[in-house]
Order: C-alpha cells, then structure tokens, then sequence
C-alpha cells in the first residue's frame, strides 16, 4: 500500500490523498500515522503538521467511544462503547409530558451499583446521580429533569466524561462525537 498518492499539485499547493486502515487497533493506528508523519516531511513539514492534526483527534475519539444513535422497539438510545465492556446509554422515551429518560451505564461488563450514586465528571465539572434498586438512573423528577438538562448541555461541548462507581470502577468517554448524534434540545436527534 503506497503511503500518500499526490492527485494533482499547482503552485506549491498539493492534493494528497492517504488509504488508512480501520480495522487496526487506536494504538497501531497512532503508530501508523506517526510513520506516515516521518515520510510526510519530504512534502513539506508544515504540510504533515496540518496533515497531523486533522487525523490525530479522529484516532483518540476511536479510542474512549464513538457515539451513536438508534431505536429499539420505538425507544431512542444515545450510546458510546468502549472495548466491547463498558457503555454509557442514555434511553428516551416519549410521553405525554415531553420525554422521560434513563442513564444507563455498565464499566467493565457490569452495570452500576444499586442504590447507589454515580459521578459524572465533565471536563472536571461534576455532578453525582443515584441509581435507582436496577442500577439505572431514572431523570424524570423536576430535580432530575435540571440536572438532565445540565448534563444534555455537558454531552454537547465538554469532550471528556469521566464516570466513576462508588465501588472503584471508572471509565473515560469521549465526548467529541456526541455533539454530531445528539439535537439541541434532549432527547433529540440530529
């Protein structure tokens, strides 16, 4: 596979185009672009600095969760998954009232405590939930539906969410591809 196919060049401005393989691990993809990086610097070095940070994010966002949309049985879920073993969900419902929703949040393959609170850190700004006697943090009261509106708010500009367990368990999401799945208002999609 080449490294870079230049498609046309006109007065020291180049059209570069580069394959890139998905199927490789965060890891080994970072080290794929830092190799390409290196051979990159024949073109120009202020070309692979660009080059650089335009594909950089992209590998750390694969890393700590993509978010996406989907329904399932006329429910809309909002989700990130890391590794296969811990997800963070956010479950909306339509009602009468507007929407009802639901945290939903595994780490490590097992769901949060029971009664018991969660930490959401934005970004260093944090909020505590409770879980409800199934582990899920139901945002439906008055109180909850602020907090909910405060944490839809965080989703849409912070890019770190650190989540922790009172028994010790912790995860990072990354929150850079939430603001392209989740709409100005909750619950909405874009």
């Amino acid at each position: 596979m080449p490294v870079a196919n230049i498609l046309s060049s006109r007065e020291g401005v180049y059209q570069i185009e580069v394959p890139c393989r998905i199927s490789l691990s965060a890891n080994w993809r970072l080290m794929e672009v830092r190799a390409r990086m290196r051979s990159f610097f024949k073109i120009g070095q202020a070309v692979a600095v660009g080059l650089f940070f335009m594909v950089a994010p992209a590998v750390a966002e694969d890393a700590s969760g993509t978010w996406s949309y989907d329904t399932i049985k006329g429910i809309g879920r909002f989700w990130a998954q890391i590794s296969g073993e811990s997800t963070f969900s956010i479950w909306c419902k339509k009602t009468g009232r507007g929407y009802a929703s639901i945290i939903d949040v595994d780490i490590k393959g097992k769901s949060a405590p029971s009664n018991s609170s969660i930490r959401l850190s934005f970004d260093g700004d944090d909020v505590n939930i409770r879980t409800d006697a199934d582990g899920n943090v139901r945002m439906d009261c008055h109180y909850c539906a602020d907090q909910m509106t405060w944490i839809w708010w965080k989703f849409k500009t912070a890019r770190k969410l650190r989540v922790s367990f009172k028994d010790g368990r912790a995860e990072t999401f990354g929150l850079i591809s939430a603001k392209n799945v989740m709409g100005k208002d909750i619950c909405s999609n874009i």
